[in-house]
């Protein structure tokens, strides 16, 4: 019997398909900040960030690398009313912005995240452009 070393080929796969190569789904994005909420449609997205992220922001810096901001896509009509639809991640990597996408059950959604990047294009072409920057800014809640 021969073992294969997928370890390798799924790295390769991540990266190619958009699955956060340098990590898993963010589990413990609810303990970071719930910064903004915004109605689109029959949904609603929750927004959340590191409280670091914050923190530098309101200190005038960048945010940091790794920065993170989770979308939470809820239903808020309909039988599933309530239930996460799906989530989208914004990293930043190098003082670029990366998406990626995941399932209601939090597995990788290999959809193409480009819809994503041209919405968001003039905004990322420069570092700390997020159209959420205002609300990260001016967010007063505790931060301990």
């Amino acid at each position: 019997m021969k073992f294969v070393n997928l370890s390798k080929k799924f790295t390769i796969l991540s990266v190619f398909f958009g699955v956060l190569a340098f990590g898993q789904f963010p589990d413990d994005f609810r303990l970071w900040v719930h910064y903004n909420d915004f109605e689109r449609g029959d949904v609603l997205e929750r927004m959340y960030i590191q409280k670091e992220a914050i923190k530098a922001v309101k200190n005038g810096q960048n945010l940091p690398d790794q920065t993170i901001i989770m979308l939470e896509e809820l239903y808020t009509q309909g039988a599933k009313k309530g239930e996460v639809r799906r989530y989208i991640t914004m990293q930043k990597n190098n003082k670029k912005w990366e998406f990626y996408a995941f399932n209601a059950d939090k597995s990788p959604n290999l959809s193409d995240t480009k819809r994503c990047l041209d919405c968001h294009q003039d905004s990322l072409d420069r570092e700390d452009i997020v159209f959420t920057l205002e609300n990260i800014k001016n967010y007063q809640g505790n931060l301990e």
